[in-house]
């Protein structure tokens, strides 16, 4: 019998006796072909390359083990990466304009709270108005779902949400009372 270089193929030609099955070149095994796309999805996410180094580490001893045991690893390791993925960073005040179309939550000390007259609000974080480094932007069709927005004048607020830029400066828009947590 040949031998072959690529484990999978080996292995199933062993368990069938068939011939055929020791040709499969490593493009062709659906495992590996698994394992290529896990790492592309990897490679798309940078700051999870520790997640990935650990997640292909355990690619050896994954080939040897059995079917059942592989879809339970799988399983698992997806579940893992998603979890990973949903994590969101936490940046402050001013490192925010760094990280424009991130979601993430940004965190610092309300200096100024502005209420406009058309119903629009503003929390101005990193110094007041004209001078923040950062706004959470309470839309007048979302005010109404907070009572009184001057309560985080102040305070040290983590605002959560995609961080955008407006007229030069970062900011998240704010629809709902649990993207701001006071603390």
């Amino acid at each position: 019998m040949q031998s072959t270089s690529h484990p999978h193929a080996q292995r199933n030609a062993l368990r069938r006796r068939d011939v055929r099955r020791q040709s499969r070149s490593f493009a062709d095994c659906r495992l590996c072909r698994l394992w290529r796309d896990l790492q592309r999805l990897l490679e798309r996410f940078p700051r999870q390359r520790q997640v990935t180094t650990s997640i292909l580490d355990i690619r050896e001893w994954f080939i040897h083990s059995d079917k059942i045991m592989k879809r339970k690893t799988l399983i698992t390791v997806f579940a893992v990466l998603c979890a990973a993925c949903a994590q969101t960073s936490n940046y402050t005040a001013v490192e925010a304009a760094k990280h424009v179309g991130e979601t993430a939550t940004v965190t610092g000390r309300v200096d100024g709270v502005q209420h406009l007259s058309n119903g629009n609000t503003f929390l101005n974080m990193g110094g007041k108005y004209p001078n923040q480094a950062f706004t959470a932007f309470i839309p007048s069709s979302s005010a109404g779902q907070f009572s009184k927005p001057q309560q985080y004048e102040g305070r040290t607020v983590a605002v959560s949400g995609k961080i955008a830029l407006h007229k030069g400066k970062p900011e998240i828009v704010v629809t709902s009372p649990s993207q701001i947590s006071a603390k």
